[in-house]
């Protein structure tokens, strides 16, 4: 488990990644209410400590967890960081890096199940999932991203819509390819 500071641009997907892994590993065990009060304690730092130092009795660890949750917790600002950290991720330099690939593709994976665990859903609208999809675009390589509108074209005449979901299923097909040729091109 990694402990929590509450601090940095990223505070609020970084309290979501806590909450979860601390509920599974701590909250949702046989220890007594002190030994989890410990442990929060134990596995926070900075800011985050800071909430919670004046809470020393195990009665007191569902007030500790809820003035975390209400500083941290709040899901418009998880959905303002997942946003963010997919603008801000690094376009791809080139086509056929296999390993670039694979890590831009579960970090959209991964905002986009963040989000829905927010019920924030990307592809309600058009406009939204224009935009989602922009963004994503415009980190592209060239030849990838003619590929991607060939695709679009294709989903098109297809009666389709244009979706996140759609262009994942895309991008996890080449990179499927890519890791395929990487194999064959090594054995």
């Amino acid at each position: 488990l990694a402990e929590f500071n509450g601090q940095g641009d990223q505070r609020f997907l970084q309290f979501f990644q806590f909450y979860q892994e601390f509920s599974e590993l701590v909250l949702n065990r046989e220890y007594s209410s002190s030994t989890k009060l410990r442990y929060i304690k134990q596995y926070t730092e900075g800011d985050a400590k800071e909430v919670i130092k004046n809470y020393h009795n195990g009665d007191q660890l569902d007030q500790a967890f809820r003035s975390l949750e209400e500083t941290y917790g709040r899901s418009e600002m998880v959905i303002r960081e997942c946003l963010n950290s997919l603008k801000r991720m690094d376009p791809i330099r080139s086509e056929y890096n296999c390993r670039v690939n694979k890590k831009f593709l579960q970090q959209i994976i991964t905002s986009i199940s963040t989000l829905k665990c927010y019920n924030f859903v990307i592809d309600s609208s058009e406009t939204e999932c224009s935009t989602f999809l922009l963004t994503i675009e415009e980190k592209l390589p060239q030849e990838t991203f003619l590929k991607w509108e060939d695709e679009k074209s294709i989903m098109k005449k297809r009666s389709e819509k244009i979706t996140v979901e759609g262009f994942i299923k895309f991008f996890t097909e080449k990179v499927r390819k890519e890791e395929n040729a990487l194999y064959v091109r090594q054995t």
